[in-house]
């Protein structure tokens, strides 16, 4: 067998960990920008449900103003809207 066979199946699985890993972080941060818990990010390792969710949240508008992940940094530097 090819000598170089065992490295290069280390190098893809360390390549695809760490495309996995960024993944993730996109997702916790598009998570926390429409206001869901970060916990939400489980459903996703199911192979039907992660196409939908993927899809609802390319397509979902983000919290408008501040939410309990921090300011809307859209509106960095714009007035505050009026609250009723």
């Amino acid at each position: 067998m090819y000598e170089g066979y065992k490295y290069s199946l280390i190098m893809w699985w360390a390549i695809n960990i760490a495309i996995f890993c960024a993944c993730l972080e996109v997702l916790e941060s598009r998570l926390q920008d429409a206001n869901i818990d970060s916990a939400v990010a489980i459903l996703f390792l199911i192979p039907v449900i992660n196409l939908i969710l993927v899809i609802t949240l390319c397509f979902m508008a983000g919290t408008v103003g501040t939410n309990q992940y921090g300011e809307d940094p859209r509106q960095k530097g714009m007035p505050k809207p009026p609250t009723a």
